[in-house]
């Protein structure tokens, strides 16, 4: 009789490694206690520089422990992924050390650099990483970045004295879906069931703000949920016969307005994105050794002056122009994008068509290389008759670093608009006063400024000398197109605010906000960091002069009536979103419409500002929830972009109508 053999007993839960070594239940516990204790100090250690405060982070570790929690969840599963799938505690333990280092790390320095925390977009558009490896490629960062893959080499290496059990690869697979769920419910907070668990544990899912997010969520978390952002929520009343009644609607509004003509001497339109351009005598705890703006000073005093919020966050300039070339918010983007290298298609609308058809040749002049930000492609598709970047300009063009200075973009666009023949629209994007602001920028530098903090004063100083430039950009300009027997009109504004650490404590010790940290500040305060002044000159001002005579014909007096050649904004706000310049511009040089740019200039009469959730209406009213009134008019504007970014374009057929 035949004997069966009995196959051996398959270990379900762990494989021995072989020889010697830990217990079961040892190895049990060393991998448990690994998955909860190095979490738990990921969480802390990366809130901790995010922050750059530990005092802080203990406080918020007491008011939102739960939030805590889930920060640390989410690093778990970043560990058990890497755990099961290297299959060796030691191995995974370094490889999530590495990982949890360089992304915190690159925060870190990201938020110094260019006030913007790491987000999930900076891995599908580097550039701005990139652009940061100077000032983290330092002797202290190396050091940091030696210990770190020290640590992890020592962890490996010490793999052969532990002779942990080995899990088995049924087990490895279930734990690394495990954790990847964890992940992914990071990522996706607003799913059923997810977002009710978020909720309860105290994760806001309402803030828009970066910084803040990352202040509240905690750095991983915000991290990830980075991701959720990708997806854009279709408007509920979007439908082809909403944007039908808007088209109609916008008829009906108009059909008494005197229909305009473009006038046979349509003025030249300029308009100047000067990056970091701003008043630093705001800073009243500061005293600088000269005004680097004199040009601007006399501007402001004359009335040539308002402000914008612009949108830009980091160096990402390239938002600004968004919003300025098709009067379309990146509000409605998802939060950290790059429109031009994510959303920009020839298909989105642009002013550009708007104004050739009225006889206007285009042009787009950059400092920069012609690639950054993708602009060779991108101008080219929105239909730019010419671009010229650094590779255009002669040699004996001056320049600064690696770009083409003020100066010799002033000399440009004065050049180009005395040579036009037609009408011309000329967009410039400056690159001189950008980081890095190292003390050797500008060898004759000479500018001071006392009662600033030591370790803010030389690049600060090196600002000033740079920003002095800008405004010899402005003064040239503003001089040169004076005398041109054309009529011009020119907007020439800031990008943003500058940055000189992460935390604002340049702006906070110089007496303009209330504190050092972006959630300490009120809603105000945030709307303040975000505003650029704008200037709007123009060179059709002139002197009249208006005299009075008595009955007898003698000059009793004689008044000097000075008519400004400016924009005026649609709303009693000084202040407006940058995505209303655009048409306000084309109002001001008395050109016709179409119907979509009529429909923006609509809310612009009711609505100065909408920004990160924060919502301005014309009478400079502040908003942390759309206000009833505003509603509708929010909704058609939402609409609107996304009809012209992610729907069905049903507007096109309504944007080259003029009512």
């Amino acid at each position: 009789m035949a004997t069966r053999q009995r196959r051996p007993r398959r270990k379900f839960i762990v494989v021995q490694d072989g020889g010697p070594g830990i217990s079961k239940g040892l190895s049990i516990a060393i991998y448990c206690g690994a998955l909860i204790v190095f979490p738990i100090l990921a969480t802390f250690l990366s809130q901790a520089l995010h922050n750059g405060s530990f005092s802080y982070t203990l406080d918020w570790l007491r008011s939102s422990t739960w939030v805590f929690v889930v920060n640390a969840v989410i690093f778990s599963g970043m560990m058990v992924i890497a755990v099961s799938a290297s299959g060796n505690l030691n191995i995974g333990t370094a490889i999530f050390t590495l990982v949890t280092f360089l992304l915190t790390y690159i925060s870190y320095f990201k938020l110094r650099a260019v006030d913007e925390p790491l987000l999930v977009w900076d891995f599908l558009t580097p550039r701005e990483l990139f652009s940061m490896l100077p000032s983290i490629i330092n002797p202290k960062s190396i050091i940091l970045v030696v210990l770190c893959v020290v640590f992890c080499i020592g962890v490996i290496a010490a793999a052969p004295l532990t002779r942990l059990y080995r899990i088995s690869i049924i087990n490895r697979i279930c734990a690394f879906i495990a954790g990847l769920l964890v992940v992914l419910m990071g990522c996706f907070p607003s799913l059923p069931g997810v977002s009710n668990a978020m909720n309860a544990m105290g994760v806001d899912q309402s803030i828009t703000s970066q910084d803040l997010r990352y202040e509240s969520n905690g750095f991983i978390l915000s991290f990830f949920m980075g991701c959720q952002d990708a997806f854009i929520e279709i408007p509920g009343k979007y439908t082809e016969a909403r944007i039908d009644a808007m088209g109609t609607q916008i008829k009906q509004l108009t059909s008494q307005d005197e229909k305009k003509e473009v006038p046979q001497d349509a003025a030249h339109l300029v308009m100047v994105i000067n990056q970091n351009f701003w008043d630093p005598n705001v800073l009243t705890n500061y005293e600088h050794s000269r005004n680097p703006i004199p040009n601007y000073t006399d501007l402001v005093q004359q009335g040539y002056v308002k402000n914008i919020v612009s949108p830009v966050n980091g160096t990402k300039v390239c938002n600004l122009e968004y919003e300025l070339l098709t009067g379309l918010s990146m509000e409605y983007l998802p939060a950290g994008s790059v429109a031009y290298q994510q959303y920009m298609t020839p298909s989105v609308p642009t002013i550009l068509d708007m104004l050739e058809d009225f006889g206007y040749r285009t042009v787009a002049i950059t400092a920069e290389a012609s690639n950054v930000w993708g602009r060779d492609e991108i101008y080219e598709g929105m239909g730019f008759d010419l671009y010229l970047s650094l590779e255009d300009f002669p040699d004996s063009a001056s320049r600064v670093g690696d770009v083409v200075s003020d100066e010799a973009l002033a000399d440009m666009i004065l050049q180009i608009l005395s040579d036009a023949e037609q009408p011309t629209f000329v967009f410039v994007v400056t690159g001189e006063n950008t980081l890095p602001y190292s003390k050797d920028k500008y060898s004759d530098n000479d500018f001071v400024t006392l009662n600033i903090q030591v370790e803010w004063s030389d690049a600060y100083n090196t600002y000033l000398q740079g920003l002095e430039h800008a405004d010899n950009m402005l003064g040239k300009l503003t001089q040169g197109m004076e005398e041109l027997d054309y009529p011009a009109k020119m907007c020439f504004m800031g990008s943003r605010l500058p940055t000189f650490d992460g935390f604002y404590g340049l702006y906070y010790h110089g007496g303009l906000i209330s504190g050092a940290h972006s959630y300490q500040w009120t809603m105000e305060e945030t709307l303040l960091m975000h505003t650029v002044p704008v200037v709007v000159w123009g060179n059709g001002t002139y002197i009249e002069t208006e005299e009075l005579f008595d009955e007898e014909g003698n000059l009793v007096s004689s008044t000097e009536i000075i008519h400004k050649d400016t924009a005026q904004f649609m709303c009693q706000n000084d202040t407006v979103s940058a995505w209303l310049l655009p048409e306000i511009m084309i109002d001001w040089a008395e050109l016709p419409m179409y119907g979509m740019y009529k429909q923006i200039w609509r809310r612009g009469e009711v609505l100065s500002i909408i920004y990160e959730g924060i919502i301005v209406d014309d009478e400079g009213r502040f908003f942390s929830e759309t206000p009833t009134d505003l509603e509708a008019s929010i909704e058609s504007y939402r609409i609107l972009n996304y009809d012209a970014v992610f729907g069905y374009r049903y507007l096109k057929r309504y944007l080259y109508e003029i009512p």
